[in-house]
């Protein structure tokens, strides 16, 4: 939701820097925490870009500070191991970009067309949509099992601590889709960054179970990147969350995952005659 806040609501000092410390301590990265404010935030003569980085940084700081001085985890922490890096991984990273794009392009495009049942629902009743809402959320969660729950970053260490084949793992992929685009379309409270973010690595997960040679660090992290880049179209942002989760010597990976990811959803956009993204409300995380 801090996401969603920062691209379509004017925002001033005080917010722009509790929200920086907010994703810093989400991620366990300074710049993971300031970076999105300076991507996502429109600046001008009443609040010009120093201002805000400023005191964005130094909170960031401070906030990954105190989560080291009490010896606490992030709050998107995710343990991927040792992610090395080899040459066929190239082209893992090409293929998990473009995968992994279309899964979070399938958010982006199911949303509106949910929202045009949810719409006619509004004029009825809010009562009626928070009802249908609740229900369709339940029966989605039915279906897809516990994996697809909540905020999915626990959820993601079930999927890939390797007890699911990999059926179980698409069905758990496509619930996810289905669950973030049905509470956005419904207007449900919440934000999409760790919904996007089980998706990019429960998918890059799967490809790992189809294709052996895929690293499954590789795999998850660089799968958790491209997310982030089609689900929040940050893509700086979304190469600094994967650099606060695996180490550096996978980030020139991570990056190729994030500009193949984007790529094709802007690749898509055109072709689909889109300048801007789809409208949707105010959402929220499966």
């Amino acid at each position: 939701e801090a996401v969603a806040f920062l691209a379509t609501r004017p925002v001033g000092i005080l917010p722009g820097v509790g929200i920086s410390a907010l994703l810093a301590t989400m991620f366990g990265s300074p710049l993971a925490g300031a970076v999105p404010v300076m991507e996502m935030v429109p600046t001008g003569p009443s609040l010009p870009m120093p201002l805000l980085m400023l005191p964005s940084l130094t909170a960031s700081a401070t906030a990954v500070l105190t989560l080291q001085v009490l010896h606490a985890e992030p709050a998107g922490y995710l343990d991927l191991g040792h992610v090395g890096f080899a040459r066929g991984d190239i082209a893992w990273a090409v293929l998990i970009g473009v995968v992994v794009g279309g899964v979070g392009l399938l958010v982006d495009r199911l949303t509106p067309v949910l929202r045009t049942l949810t719409r006619r629902l509004d004029a009825k009743s809010v009562l009626l949509t928070t009802t249908v809402g609740g229900f369709g959320l339940g029966l989605i969660y039915v279906i897809g099992g516990d994996e697809a729950r909540f905020s999915g970053i626990p959820e993601l260490l079930q999927v890939t601590d390797g007890s699911l084949a990999i059926g179980a793992v698409v069905l758990v992929v496509a619930a996810k889709v289905l669950a973030t685009a049905w509470c956005v379309s419904v207007g449900f409270r919440g934000g999409k960054i760790f919904p996007v973010a089980f998706l990019g690595g429960a998918a890059g997960f799967a490809l790992h179970l189809a294709i052996g040679g895929i690293p499954v660090g590789v795999a998850v992290g660089g799968g958790i990147a491209a997310a982030l880049a089609t689900g929040l179209r940050a893509p700086v942002t979304a190469v600094l969350v994967a650099a606060s989760l695996v180490g550096p010597e996978f980030l020139p990976l991570a990056v190729i995952c994030v500009v193949v990811s984007h790529a094709t959803h802007l690749l898509a956009d055109q072709l689909a005659g889109l300048t801007s993204p789809p409208d949707q409300p105010q959402g929220s995380h499966a």
